[in-house]
């Protein structure tokens, strides 16, 4: 029983700190500190791993995606919503599975936006048409 006493406060301890990188993090990354939140956040996830806990791995992923897209990693951002995505269905955490699909989704359609206004803006025509001809 001291044992499972010893654990249980390792676990609960653990527990706790993981929650509070995950907060640190999310509020480094709010105030435009992206450079401090990804350090905080891989922590969160080291526990996350360590405790063997799926719904906090996705929370904490899905996170780690929206610093990426801050940072200007588009591709490493959707990628993490994925895989965020996949652990939320694993862990049966509908919430984190919502949270993540609509911001992939807002993710994708500022990406295509962003497409589209560059193949229709005047000034790109040029560039368009020589790489039409080359297709």
């Amino acid at each position: 029983t001291k044992i499972s006493k010893f654990s249980f406060r390792i676990s609960s301890h653990s527990r706790a700190r993981m929650r509070l990188l995950r907060a640190s993090g999310v509020c480094a990354y709010r105030v435009g500190r992206s450079v401090d939140a990804g350090p905080l956040l891989r922590q969160a996830l080291d526990l996350a791993h360590l405790l063997q806990d799926r719904t906090w791995q996705g929370k904490v992923t899905a996170n780690t995606a929206s610093v990426l897209y801050a940072t200007g990693r588009v591709e490493d951002a959707m990628a993490g919503y994925r895989e965020a995505i996949a652990i939320a269905r694993e862990a049966g955490d509908r919430a984190g599975e919502g949270v993540a699909i609509g911001n992939l989704a807002n993710l994708e359609a500022e990406a295509e936006a962003e497409a589209e206004a560059w193949l229709t803006n005047p000034r790109s025509r040029p560039y368009n048409q020589e790489r039409v001809a080359l297709s």
